[in-house]
C-alpha cells in the first residue's frame, strides 16, 4: 500500500504545482514526512528533481 502512495505522490509532484504537504494529504498521509526527507531544503531539491523543467 505504501508503494502505491509513493507512486501517486511522485505522479502528482511531476504533473501538478501542488506543494508537498498537499500531495501528502491527497495520497493519505497527514504530513509530508513519509513522502520525503525532513529538511525543507532537501524537500525543495526533491520537488525540483521530480518536476519537469520549464521552457528555457
Amino acid at each position: 500500500m505504501q508503494d502505491l502512495r509513493v507512486e501517486q505522490a511522485e505522479h502528482l509532484l511531476r504533473t501538478t504545482g501542488l506543494p508537498l504537504a498537499a500531495v501528502a494529504r491527497r495520497v493519505g498521509y497527514e504530513s509530508p514526512g513519509p513522502c520525503g526527507p525532513s529538511s525543507s531544503a532537501a524537500r525543495a531539491r526533491a520537488r525540483a528533481a521530480l518536476r519537469p523543467a520549464g521552457p528555457g
